[in-house]
């Protein structure tokens, strides 16, 4: 799914004999399992220090959603992100997509209490690490922003918001993303990549 500069390399793989697949890392040609904190996991997205994002499906859940988000880190174990954030958050964390150098991590979640699927009522999401715990060292969010903070982790989102127009497709998304990446990182040729 993923590789960083370092060669490492994260996704998913099959258990020997069974139909059960966990979330992987390649490094220095050796594959590690990085477990599942339920049945399948995938890995998404490694940084440059190690820091791998995904999700897993939860266990003995009927109604959606039916995975949540991970981190692992420094050889595990793998944490659900959601424990990192409070527990009163207006989301909670289904899939996370990406994690850059600072530990930042973006992903997808669903309003909390609400059984849908993420399709339907997805929100994006950001996590940024704070400093030890220290709330101070996280940065102050805009005022149209909600922004709450607890260990490790600030989770910035969104209120609703109505749209008249359709709903874009995954392509219309990564192509307005990497749009406003050039534009804030000065990214010239950002081109497709195999995810796409």
């Amino acid at each position: 799914m993923w590789l960083n500069d370092a060669g490492e390399v994260v996704g998913e793989a099959d258990l020997p004999d069974s139909a059960v697949q966990h979330a992987f890392l390649w490094r220095n040609g050796v594959m590690t399992d990085l477990g599942s904190l339920g049945t399948d996991s995938a890995a998404f997205s490694i940084n440059s220090k190690g820091q791998v994002v995904g999700a897993y499906f939860r266990i003995g859940v009927t109604i959606p959603p039916f995975q949540h988000s991970f981190l692992w880190e420094n050889s595990g174990p793998m944490i659900d992100l959601n424990t990192l954030i409070p527990a009163n958050s207006s989301l909670e964390l289904v899939e996370a997509d990406d994690i850059n150098d600072r530990g930042e991590i973006v992903g997808v979640g669903v309003p909390a209490g609400l059984h849908c699927f993420p399709d339907f009522c997805g929100h994006a999401f950001l996590l940024i690490p704070c400093n030890g715990g220290d709330a101070e060292g996280c940065e102050d969010n805009a005022a149209d922003e909600t922004a709450v903070t607890q260990n490790k982790a600030t989770l910035i989102t969104h209120g609703p918001t109505i749209s008249t127009q359709g709903r874009p497709t995954p392509g219309e998304s990564v192509a307005a993303w990497r749009a406003r990446m050039m534009q804030r990182y000065h990214i010239p040729g950002l081109g497709a990549s195999p995810r796409d």
